[in-house]
């Protein structure tokens, strides 16, 4: 199995200048998106990737574990153990209340350093999310080190992609 990842973040916002153009400069609009990132990442990229999982986690009671050494992806179980999380995608769709991403109690992934927690408003009509790369940043999965937990209300579900190498 090949795994390549195109990596884009970013936002393209256009604003409409009405004073302050000179006159006869049809050009009045300024496209903000100077520090969008767009990454192509493969096995011999710069960190390298060779593993991706996309999952649909439903929390139980509101609570969930990400255990990244026992995951399913497109052709099975996946196993990241080994492996550094280089890109991921956290999205609570719409119509789900707050969502809280966390390192794991009881076999803390550290991804983001020691006791870290994102929170992912509440998505009303358009779903909220996070992304990012974390270019060889986080540490090695390991049995010690491979959880994430979630909560949120009921059963909703959090969609995660995880790209790994």
């Amino acid at each position: 199995m090949a795994v390549t990842c195109q990596y884009k973040g970013g936002i393209a916002a256009f604003e409409t200048l009405s004073t302050g153009v000179a006159s006869g400069n049809a050009d009045n609009v300024i496209r903000h998106d100077a520090i969008n990132t767009n990454l192509a990442l493969n096995a011999t990229s710069t960190p390298a990737v060779s593993q991706v999982v996309w999952v649909n986690k439903a929390l139980a009671g509101g609570a969930g574990t990400l255990d990244l050494t026992a995951l399913t992806g497109a052709n099975g179980a996946v196993d990241l153990t080994g492996l550094k999380v280089q890109a991921i995608k956290f999205k609570n769709p719409a119509g789900n209340a707050a969502m809280t991403i966390k390192f794991g109690v009881a076999n803390p992934y550290n991804l983001l350093g020691a006791s870290w927690t994102l929170i992912l408003p509440a998505a009303t009509t358009i779903a909220s999310e996070i992304q990012f790369v974390c270019n060889e940043g986080a540490p090695d999965v390991a049995g010690a080190a491979k959880d994430i937990d979630l909560s949120g209300t009921g059963s909703e579900v959090l969609e995660v992609q995880i790209v790994a190498g």
